[in-house]
């Protein structure tokens, strides 16, 4: 299965992607798949942005008490 699905977007990404646009199923349908990409490729760079960010503050925190 995982030959089969090489370089596409798990479902649960795509539905979660969906949801925090606070998009219905019949809405995301009509979203061209090149811009469906692009939505989750944004979502994507945003969640590791805030990942490096929040690694950053807790390295702070913990430079700070030592």
């Amino acid at each position: 299965m995982r030959s089969l699905g090489n370089g596409m977007i798990p479902v649960f990404e795509e539905q979660d992607v969906r949801i925090e646009n606070r998009m219905s199923l019949a809405e995301w349908d009509e979203v061209p798949y090149m811009e469906r990409v692009m939505i989750i490729a944004v979502s994507r760079i945003r969640k590791a942005i805030s990942n490096l960010q929040s690694e950053a503050e807790i390295r702070d925190a913990d430079r700070k008490r030592k």
